[in-house]
């Protein structure tokens, strides 16, 4: 019993003290059956939760860093070309209608409005409406929402890009962005569907998050954390199936 409390107080410790606390501890990892290495805290984390194998080969570092940088600028300057398509007319008009009825509590939202924010709450949409209207740019509202689902659009490409690196390699992140960016259907979505965009975003955010949280068990980080619950909370905002990232969270950890 008396170990078990020990546990627990350790583990509530590795919450909310900083790290530097367990650098002199020793982890034992048992990589085979008769094999069984201890390693102090700096070598382990360093050894197991790094990019150590892949940071060698600093060319493809770097193209994978211009790549980046060549897609921050170019993605919200061909969003500035795109068309505006019937999903974002509706999305318009929701967004619409949900301002007024806030601002004016004796205005109701139309039940057909009501039962589709029930599946489909688009907060990202709403809030680029709130801020077009905030800045007195609601003539440019359009060119606004492609402008930001085109940041959503370059956060997924780092977001991936880094995914990719610590599964493989940055040559192999770097390859990948490239050919993703060559689809016509994925980068027509992520310049134009602000919705959809912003909820890949999140969604992929959560993975990746949850990817680096499993790696680094049994030390837990309140960062992480905090990530993981706010890639929840935001893409059940947009749509309702991002609350499954939730069993996602409890089958795999």
């Amino acid at each position: 019993m008396y170990q078990f409390l020990k546990k627990i107080n350790k583990s509530i410790a590795r919450l909310f003290t900083s790290r530097q606390i367990f650098e002199k501890e020793v982890w034992s990892l048992r990589f085979k059956k008769n094999n069984k290495n201890q390693y102090p805290y700096k070598q382990f984390n360093r050894q197991l939760f790094s990019f150590s194998n892949a940071s060698k080969k600093n060319i493809w570092l770097l193209l994978f860093i211009v790549l980046l940088t060549l897609f921050l600028f170019l993605l919200p300057y061909l969003s500035l070309d795109m068309g505006v398509s019937s999903r974002e007319w509706e999305s318009e008009r929701i967004a619409k209608q949900l301002y007024e009825s806030s601002r004016n509590s004796e205005k109701e939202l139309p039940q057909n409005v009501a039962l589709q924010l029930q599946t489909c709450g688009q907060s990202m949409d709403n809030l680029v409406f709130k801020i077009a209207h905030w800045i007195g740019q609601e003539d440019n509202l359009f060119y606004i929402r492609h402008f930001v689902s085109s940041l959503f659009g370059f956060g997924i490409f780092l977001i991936l890009g880094l995914f990719l690196v610590r599964l493989f390699s940055w040559r192999a992140a770097l390859f990948s962005l490239l050919f993703l960016f060559l689809s016509p259907r994925f980068l027509g979505n992520i310049l134009g569907n602000l919705t959809d965009t912003s909820f890949a975003f999140f969604y992929l955010l959560f993975f990746y998050q949850f990817f680096i949280f499993t790696k680094e068990l049994p030390i837990l980080r309140i960062k992480r954390l905090i990530y993981i619950t706010l890639s929840i909370a935001f893409a059940t905002t947009i749509y309702s199936n991002g609350f499954s990232l939730i069993f996602y969270l409890f089958l795999f950890s």
